[in-house]
């Protein structure tokens, strides 16, 4: 294979399998990062697979190391743990060979103390080793924030002190468990300190207690050695213990891959120097740098580190505790580097050392964020810019959680002892008892727990539509909330029959709210296992092939009797066969399951959803089989008389996932999400109402030619408003794609179109987020599929823009997508998704494109959330908005005609220029393309179409500031030439084709700033130099002749309408003035300052509509008595958008209401444009404002109506805007812009309000229900 092969750098795929004489992949091949396809049969590579990997992707990245230069790193962490006291930093001076004066009693070490150990090379190992040493503080409050600081790349030294007996290992264990998690192959060695004052007894048992409990154990790390050691003094056991370190250090492989001296891109160390010396410029009270720094230090230093490599060598820093960095983008920290981990953790610290004032306010483990961040602007000269991502911090390290807007929980503060409780019930048979056993609570279990708890307690008993407080008691492992005493819940760690293991209780009173608080509460802990605490779900191997995590129901058949234990597994056996559990010895004693685990069998859900299976009608045919999949299958049935789906869920699909789905089903009831019927447990199965048109998924493959434009719009508006209710009720959805949104009818002004369907990965989300790693490939955010960062509701945004992508487009990129499955998610999580409308030939929609790109952020906060996505799209100028093109030009337009019919291309004409040069444009509305002809003359001020039928030629004609009339031919730009020249500038123009079928002749009129008009007739633009039929003075100087407009009424077909100064005029076919009417006259004072202003734009049908220069009124006139009729003032309008007013926004509003341009739609809406950007939509027949759309632009200047190609019938608006990369509005560089809108706006406004209405209603219907 050539080198060269490294300049087909978009390659994805290369299949030179089965060439045996190909040896050696060249270097080059590092360059082709896209490629994910490479087989690899029958090839002998001189590559050492164990240590390269074989996936493509591995081996592209390792040609690519080999291509820039690597170079062994001989870094890695040494972390050190254990309780407090047991000498861990100690231990570490006499390790290190710390002097004599270093080791002046060591004070405990706050937090966590970083610093390198440099161990010189010799014999084998010839380069020196550096030891990255962090030493865990050992107090507990630390204990939550160590496991985030834990890598792969670290050996651990486990440290406990061993004159404290036994007892010392166990307390070992939470720590192994956390290295287990967090670094699962890493080495570990453990260490007793302590020797010179411990007896042999108590090291023997120490010794079998490791050996029986801790080496080889499932649910532990590999312990490869283990010592004791007397850490205050040389001795051979020290040396030893040094020496394994070292040992096991060069040994540790990750991968078949040494990780000291593994080979790394040169430009890695670089960077690792240039972060080493940024240490020292930092200031010390904020060691960090941002993103804009990193870039910079890549810069100056000319590192070879591109944007694709950059993460991979931060990612490589941190793993070797160089530096932090926290992707989760839930923390926003993204921009932050922190230089100085040690730092990181002392201010983490700080917190515990806030002293809360007026300390009765607050239960203990509550501070007030406010004092927080007095504390640390005051102490720590902390940057206040940063504080949200501090608290975000604290938050993701366990140490200070959110409650409510203004307190913190801090789970180590809180009190150790559980508080006096004496519940109502005390009989067995009036409590429900329900355990959790596993070998030890993982950390910061309980603060997860308790703060979770606390967020859900108000909505536990009344679901999300109206809070109910309970009283509430919490404690280090505990926590009691009370409504009544028919409805409270206990839920603390317990202590069992001398059984080593770790218990948490749920106590809670068997009565229907006892039922429903049991029920809740073990979803919350099931939900909080599977999210944070995966490893705790795991099968034990060693052991008797069990989870570790076992559960237990309490029971006994007689008040007074001992409670009996059964796994809750059998019990979920023995209710699929009946619902008493039997005494063996005695069996006519019995006992309800309902009555000691309700959850088992649903009796904790809402009554009324219970399956009453006389009204079900079923059959397993393949003919009726809807769908099926891992979970089970879907069937058309009948249920009380209706068609509905049946979910029937698999055997071995556990109840969980059942009820995980009914969580979401039974308490939140909504037009967007698909309703529960019933449920039932004998078998497991949903009864939820069926989808006649099936999935979103089936219309994109096979019917997308029925997806019309409003179709897709509403489809898209009901998804995102089902999406915005989950995410209100901390619902975080996880898999929204086409195949899971289902369709009900195709109507699009049905109320309910699409719902969002199955929630059987649907979580809650706390406000901390969540973190596994769901959803399906090509339909996730890249945070999803990065898996271990910690995400929230954003995720769904992302997804959202993926799924209106596929709306947009008909599913094109899924049937590609079956095709290249890899490369399908890649472009996906990249959000590189092609160009939809140059990909898929779909019709533009610009404000749907701008809406998809918004959701495919990659940095989640910058992305809409789902209530802002609701928003946008609930808007009638996103579905009518057809085109929108910037014109990028020197001056600005002040003038436009569109083609007509006739026109070979659909698109507009646009006039600007400046004193020196003329400038006509003209824009392609199908490509957005634009052509630009300048022609030596000024400002062009007015343009006109003329169409001359039987030559079938397009002339455009232009005039000037300086009073000439130039015709262009539309088809070919070189013919063009001067027509007579006019006595003064050219303000208006206008082609009347009244007579497309008679012989009439056509003729164009030109009116100018001196108040004459010419006659020309049509054939005149061919001619140079030609000459108008005849000028009439109508004005002089003072009052121009601005605007001419012919009336849309039908039998005034023929006269054309003019405002000259302030008089409107009527010209007959003779083009004789045969009507005059004064506007001057004004009666009302607010409008006074106006009347005498001239007019600058009209429209007629059996009104005449004006606007005059400067004016924010349009004058409505009556044709029969002359006389002004109606005012429009359109700064009043202007006001209800902006809220509270003062006298200097009261002036600007008359500015930015200044009308510029009127435009009428026959028998619907007048339109005006205004100088401040506004659209301002008038209903004809009440003259009240149907809409104001603003956001498109910053002055209007010109709006026509147009029947373009296949834009049909359109409403042109010409403006100008502020080019936003400029600051300063006084220098800020204008730019022209042309908005295409679909007629029908008014309508769709109307119709989209009614839809609303008609949601809304039935929302509420919903929720009235759901209260019931």
């Amino acid at each position: 294979i050539p080198p060269q092969i490294g300049l087909l750098e978009n390659l994805t795929s290369l299949d030179v399998s089965h060439n045996p004489d190909l040896r050696f992949f060249p270097d080059e091949m590092g360059r082709l990062s896209k490629i994910w396809d490479l087989p690899l049969e029958g090839l002998h590579l001189n590559l050492d697979f164990k240590h390269v990997g074989c996936k493509a992707r591995d081996i592209i990245r390792f040609l690519q190391q080999r291509l820039k230069k690597a170079v062994p790193y001989n870094r890695m962490k040494l972390m050190i743990v254990g309780n407090t006291g047991s000498g861990k930093t100690t231990l570490l001076q006499q390790l290190m060979k710390c002097k004599r004066t270093e080791l002046c009693s060591p004070k405990a070490t706050v937090g966590i103390d970083v610093k390198d150990w440099i161990i010189q090379g010799k014999g084998k190992m010839k380069k020196e080793l550096i030891l990255n040493v962090w030493d865990f503080g050992g107090q507990e409050e630390f204990y939550s924030t160590h496991p985030h600081f834990m890598t792969q790349r670290a050996l651990y030294l486990a440290v406990y002190d061993l004159s404290k007996g036994q007892a010392e290992v166990d307390a070992m264990k939470p720590w192994l468990f956390n290295i287990k998690a967090r670094a699962s192959t890493s080495p570990v060695i453990l260490v007793g300190t302590h020797l010179d004052v411990s007896d042999e007894m108590q090291r023997k048992a120490c010794m079998s207690k490791i050996t029986r409990e801790l080496l080889n154990k499932r649910g532990f790390p590999a312990i490869q050695d283990y010592h004791f050691v007397n850490a205050t003094e040389e001795s051979d056991s020290i040396i030893r213990l040094r020496k394994i370190i070292i040992k096991e250090s060069l040994h540790f492989k990750i991968r078949d891959q040494p990780v000291v001296g593994q080979l790394i891109p040169d430009s890695y160390l670089e960077l690792e120097k240039r972060i080493l010396l940024e240490r020292k410029n930092v200031p010390t009270e904020f060691p960090v740098i941002d993103q804009k720094r990193l870039l910079e230090l890549v810069r100056e230093n000319q590192l070879q580190l591109d944007e694709n490599e950059l993460p991979h060598a931060i990612h490589f820093l941190n793993e070797s505790g160089v530096l932090l960095h926290f992707q989760d983008p839930a923390l926003q920290l993204r921009d932050l580097y922190f230089v100085d981990p040690k730092w990181l953790c002392k201010i983490m610290a700080q917190i515990l050392m806030v002293k809360v004032e007026g300390f009765s306010k607050y239960p203990k483990g509550i501070v007030k964020r406010s004092d927080v961040e007095k504390f640390l602007l005051k102490k720590n000269k902390f940057p206040k810019i940063y504080m949200s991502q501090y608290f975000k911090l604290l938050e993701k390290f366990q140490i200070a959680l959110p409650l409510g807007e203004d307190q913190l929980l801090i789970p180590s503060s809180l009190s150790d002892h559980r508080p006096v409780i004496e519940l109502p019930h005390c009989e067995n048979s009036e409590i429900i008892v329900r355990l959790y056993e596993m070998p030890y609570f993982p950390m910061g279990f309980w603060s997860r727990l308790i703060n979770r708890l606390l967020e859900v307690s108000p909505y536990m008993l009344s679901g999300r539509e109206r809070a109910l407080r309970p009283n509430r008691m919490y404690w280090r492992q505990g926590i009691y909330l009370n409504w009544s005493p028919e409805a409270y819940c206990l839920v603390e760690s317990a202590v069992f029959d001398n059984n080593p293991d770790s218990f948490l209780k749920i106590t809670a009173p068997s009565c229907r709210k006892g039922c429903i608080l049991l029920g809740q509460v073990v979803d919350h802990i099931d939900s909080l296992m599977e999210e944070w605490f995966p490893g705790l779900l795991d099968i034990d191997v060693c052991g008797e092939g069990e989870t570790l995590l076992k559960k237990w129901a309490l029971y006994s058949f007689q008040d007074g009797e001992e409670h009996q234990k059964i796994l809750l597994d059998d019990l979920l056996k023995k209710a699929e066969e009946g619902d008493l559990l039997v005494n063996p010895d005695q069996p006519r004693h019995t006992i309800p399951i309902a009555q000691i685990a309700p959850d088992l069998i649903l009796a904790d859900l809402p009554r009324n959803i219970m399956l009453n299976s006389d009204d079900l009608e079923f059959d397993e045919a393949p003919e009726f089989l809807l769908g099926d999949g891992g979970f089970g299958s879907v069937y058309r049935a009948s249920y009380g008389g209706e068609e509905v789906a049946v979910k029937i869920f698999n055997k071995h699909t556990s109840l969980r996932l059942l009820r995980q789905e009914l969580a979401v089903l039974c308490h939140l009831h909504h037009p967007s999400l698909v309703s529960l019927l019933a449920a039932a447990i004998r078998p497991r199965m949903l009864v939820m109402e069926l989808a006649l048109k099936g999935s979103l998924d089936r219309l994109l493959q096979q019917d997308n030619a029925s997806l019309t434009r409003t179709l897709q719009h509403r489809i898209a508006l009901h998804v995102a408003d089902g999406l915005r209710y989950l995410h209100s009720a901390m619902i975080i959805y996880r898999d929204l794609k086409p195949h899971n949104v289902l369709l009900f009818t195709l109507y699009p002004n049905a109320a309910v179109i699409a719902k969002i369907a199955d929630y059987g990965i649907a979580q809650y989300c706390c406000r901390m987020g969540i973190k596994t790693s769901e959803g399906t490939p090509g339909f996730r955010a890249p945070e999803v599929a990065r898996g271990n960062v910690i995400y929230n509701q954003q995720a769904d945004v992302y997804s959202f823009g993926l799924l209106l992508y596929d709306i947009l487009t008909g599913g094109g990129r899924i049937m590609e997508g079956l095709k290249f499955p890899n490369e399908f998610d890649e472009l996906a999580i990249q959000g590189k998704l092609p160009d939809p409308v140059k990909e898929y030939a779909c019709a533009p929609w610009p404000e749907v494109e701008n809406l998809i790109k918004k959701c495919l952020k990659e940095n989640p906060q910058e992305r809409p959330t789902s209530s802002q996505v609701y928003e946008i799209l609930n808007s009638a100028e996103l579905i009518c908005l057809m085109r929108y093109v910037s014109i990028p030009s020197t001056s600005t337009a002040e003038c436009m005609v569109a083609a007509n019919q006739s026109c070979k291309k659909a698109g507009v004409w646009i006039g600007n220029g400046n004193t020196e040069k003329a400038q006509l444009s003209f824009v392609n509305l199908n490509t957005d393309g634009h052509t630009c002809e300048d022609i030596a003359d000024s400002k062009i001020l007015s343009l006109a179409l003329v169409t001359l039928p039987t030559e079938k030629e397009n002339w455009i004609v232009a005039g000037t500031q300086a009073g000439s009339l130039w015709a262009v031919n539309t088809e070919d730009e070189m013919r063009r030439h001067r027509l007579q020249k006019m006595s003064d500038s050219i303000t208006c123009l206008y082609c009347n084709s009244l007579s497309k079928q008679s012989k009439q002749k056509n003729f164009f009129l030109v009116g100018t700033a001196d108040g004459r008009l010419a006659v020309f007739e049509d054939r005149a633009v061919k001619c140079k130099g030609a000459t108008p039929l005849k000028i009439l003075t109508i004005g002089n100087v003072s009052t121009p002749l601005m605007c001419l407009n012919e009336s849309s009424y039908l039998p005034e077909k023929n006269i054309i309408w003019g405002g000259c100064g302030t008089k409107i005029i009527a010209l007959a076919s003779d083009f004789s003035v045969q009507k005059l009417i004064e506007t001057k006259t004004s009666q009302l004072f607010c409008h006074n300052a106006y009347s005498d202003a001239n007019i600058i734009s009209i429209a007629i049908d059996k009104s005449i509509y004006l606007a005059k220069k400067n004016s924010h009124f349009v004058e409505i006139w009556d044709k029969k008595t002359e006389k002004l009729s109606e005012l429009i003032d359109c700064a009043h309008f202007l006001k209800d958008k902006v809220e509270k007013l003062n006298k200097e926004s009261k002036h600007k509003l008359a500015y930015s209401g200044r009308v510029k341009t009127i435009c009428l739609q026959k028998n619907t809406a007048l339109w005006i444009g205004t100088g401040g950007g506004h659209i301002l939509l008038l209903d004809l027949s009440t003259r009240r404002p149907v809409r104001l759309i603003d956001n498109f632009c910053d002055s209007v200047r010109v709006m026509i109506t147009a029947q373009l190609g296949s834009l049909k019938s359109a409403v042109l608006v010409l403006g100008y805007c502020y080019k936003s990369d400029t600051e300063d509005k006084c220098h800020k560089e204008l730019q022209s812009c042309v908005s295409v809108w679909d007629i029908n706006l008014p309508h769709e406004v109307q119709n989209l309000k009614k839809h609303i209405e008609m949601r809304q209603e039935l929302a509420e219907k919903m929720k009235n229900f759901s209260l019931d």
